[in-house]
């Protein structure tokens, strides 16, 4: 039963995965982008 477990929920994952990338192009502005791509070279 294990296994069948470890099917859904890795499939429940991505589809949760999927939804919230799709959502955040949605709702994320090119301005916002680009900042947060900014914010991320200054750490690294």
């Amino acid at each position: 039963m294990n296994w069948f477990a470890n099917l859904f929920s890795s499939g429940a994952a991505k589809v949760v995965d999927s939804l919230g990338t799709a959502i955040d192009k949605l709702v994320t502005s090119v301005e916002e982008r680009k900042k947060v791509v900014l914010e991320k070279d200054e750490w690294f």
